[in-house]
C-alpha cells in the first residue's frame, strides 16, 4: 500500500495533476483487474453431464419432492456433494420452476345440488337441438 502512495505522489508531481484525479485512475485500474482475474477463474463444476441428466431424471419422475428431498437422494445415490442451491441452479437452467398450485374453493352443497339438477335434466341432451 505503501508503494501505491509513492507512485502516486510522483505521479501527481511529474504530471502536476490533481491526487484526487491519480487516485481514480488508480482505482479504477485495480477495479478492471480485478474484474479480468474474476472473468478468467471459472470453477469447474462439481457433477458430470451425466450426473446432472441422472438429477433431472430423478425431479421429473419425483415432481412434488423438495429441494432437500432431491438433493439427499442424489447424494445417495451417486455420492456427489451438491448442496439444494445447486440442484435449483440445474433444475431453472433446465427449464423448471418451482410454483404452487393454485387451490380452487370448494364447492356449496347448494351449487351441487344445482349441478346434479342440470346434469339429470341434460343427460340425453343432442348437439343438434
Amino acid at each position: 500500500m505503501f508503494c501505491i502512495v509513492v507512485k502516486q505522489k510522483s505521479i501527481v508531481e511529474y504530471y502536476s495533476m490533481p491526487q484526487s484525479t491519480v487516485s481514480n485512475i488508480f482505482r479504477q485500474e485495480m477495479h478492471n483487474n480485478q474484474k479480468q482475474d474474476s472473468e478468467t477463474r471459472v470453477r469447474k463444476p462439481k457433477s458430470s453431464k451425466t450426473a446432472v441428466r441422472a438429477l433431472l431424471k430423478y425431479a421429473r419422475k419425483n415432481r412434488f419432492r423438495s429441494l432437500n428431498c432431491i438433493a439427499s437422494e442424489f447424494i445417495e445415490s451417486t455420492g456427489i456433494q451438491i448442496s439444494t442451491r445447486t440442484v435449483l441452479k440445474y433444475l431453472h437452467q433446465n427449464g423448471f420452476k418451482n410454483y404452487v398450485a393454485v387451490s380452487m374453493p370448494h364447492l356449496l352443497k347448494k351449487q351441487q345440488r344445482n349441478r346434479m339438477k342440470w346434469a339429470k335434466k341434460h343427460k340425453k341432451w343432442d348437439n343438434d337441438k
